[in-house]
């Protein structure tokens, strides 16, 4: 036990006294490189074989479609059920059951 702790308090003394200290810092030169390659983020076109492409009508049919539960088989889920907006459109779970438990990841 005394040496798992001491191993425990050998390690902490490794570690970085702060978080800061593992990220990198660039120089003005490297940071004019890496946003030359923006603009961040990119500017979103309209898609010329969609002629309903940047629509505002389009745009709130497929965000209400998005919400919609009675297109789901039940009826009991919608695509935002697991497709979260605030989570970038992930459910937060490793493995997700939707309409039935799959043996696959």
């Amino acid at each position: 036990m005394r040496l798992l702790l001491a191993s425990f308090f050998l390690l902490l003394t490794m570690l970085p006294a702060s978080a800061e200290e593992n990220h990198p810092t660039f120089t003005d030169t490297e940071k004019a490189s890496i946003l030359s390659h923006g603009p961040w983020p990119p500017t979103l076109k309209p898609d010329p074989s969609n002629r309903f492409s940047g629509a505002p009508a389009a745009i709130a049919y497929g965000q209400q479609l998005f919400q919609e539960m009675r297109l789901s088989k039940g009826t009991l889920l919608s695509c935002a059920s697991c497709h979260q907006p605030d989570r970038q459109f992930m459910d937060g779970v490793p493995l997700n059951r939707g309409h039935q438990l799959l043996d696959r990841h």
